[in-house]
């Protein structure tokens, strides 16, 4: 009893490794428990282990095939892990269960995801909210798919929601990233992402993503570049595979105008890691230094790993339009921010910077 005690004290505090591990100590004791079961994997999926994810959810699936509940996580580490077909065979025996659950309706929702359809999945993640209001997975699958579809006024709204049901680095991940994407488009709320992410490195000092979080919103200045850098650096060394701290770093380089050096820190973590999103994010630098070629070829690679890639497929169709002299007005320019217009406070960082 102690034991789960601590897991679940370590979930609410962001320790997510010692957790699992608590988990692991119950698992070797009670194997076929499934709320360790699946709990455990809703873990694993935050760690980005997303075959041993998807193993304790299959033995959780043996251990009582009716459950319903973490079944949306499950169907989340399907996607994550592009299985549509086992995430299908999911949905179909979810709604079997019940038509009417949060839990097939959010599924179904990850499954259009995957495919592409963005329409129908928010519509289903917004029935799934209808089922059961106070779901926080739903509302921040509808947040993400907002952001994705270019409304980052309501998905601001839809991440606020969760995070107030359930408070989470990912429901902050969607907060700030709402804010600087609201920033590109002159929508200035520079003060607020500052504070956010303030508070986000002080509730999750030990987790990485929370000072690429902080440096991200620093890198909204020009004058505040440099402490981006010393954030996503130091993010960098508490988990260097973290494929958004490299990313972010790209774009710092992208925005001092180091294209080949982007370029080169992206080709290394491509071989470190050949991953879609690695080669997609590769092709669109490539397209930026007008290295037509070269982005062409990403972009391939990307859609090898996982030919329904929304983003590699518009990226490039994009680039199939630049490299007939047309200037497409969707061609992605992300890495361009605007300078806030409003920066009367001091910002000092070095005490969330400080080892």
């Amino acid at each position: 009893m102690r034991t789960l005690v601590a897991a679940h004290m370590d979930v609410e505090r962001g320790n997510y490794r010692a957790a699992v591990e608590s988990f692991n100590t119950l698992d070797r004791v009670f194997p076929k428990n499934l709320h360790c079961l699946v709990r455990k994997g809703a873990l694993e999926i935050d760690q980005e282990l997303l075959h041993q994810a998807h193993v304790t959810f299959k033995r959780a699936r043996q251990t009582d095939d009716l459950n319903l509940a973490f079944m949306d996580r499950y169907a989340n580490c399907l996607r994550k892990g592009n299985s549509r077909t086992n995430l299908n065979d999911l949905v179909q025996e979810l709604f079997k269960i019940s038509n009417t659950s949060a839990e097939a309706w959010l599924a179904a929702a990850y499954y259009n995801d995957v495919k592409g359809d963005f329409e129908t999945a928010l519509q289903f993640s917004e029935r799934a909210i209808a089922e059961r209001h106070r779901h926080a997975p739903a509302h921040l699958l509808r947040g993400e798919l907002l952001l994705r579809m270019h409304r980052p006024q309501p998905a601001l709204k839809a991440f606020w929601t969760a995070c107030r049901l359930t408070r989470s680095l990912q429901a902050y991940t969607g907060i700030i990233t709402s804010y600087c994407d609201l920033f590109a488009i002159g929508v200035n709320r520079y003060k607020e992402a500052l504070a956010t992410a303030k508070s986000v490195v002080k509730l999750y000092p030990q987790k990485a993503q929370s000072f690429v979080l902080f440096g991200s919103v620093l890198a909204l200045s020009s004058e505040h570049r440099e402490q981006a850098r010393q954030a996503l650096q130091k993010a960098l060394s508490m988990e260097p595979r973290k494929l958004s701290t490299n990313f972010a770093l790209a774009d710092l380089l992208v925005e001092d105008g180091n294209l080949r050096g982007a370029i080169d820190r992206l080709q290394a973590l491509g071989e470190r890691h050949p991953r879609e999103e690695v080669f997609t994010k590769l092709a669109y630098v490539y397209s930026m230094d007008k290295q037509y070629a070269e982005a062409l070829k990403y972009f391939h690679q990307a859609l090898r790993l996982n030919p329904g890639s929304t983003e590699a497929l518009q990226g490039l169709d994009r680039l199939e339009k630049l490299m007939r002299g047309e200037d497409p007005d969707e061609l992605s320019n992300s890495m361009e921010q605007m300078e806030p217009e409003e920066q009367e406070e001091s910002i000092e960082t070095s005490e969330y910077l400080s080892p």
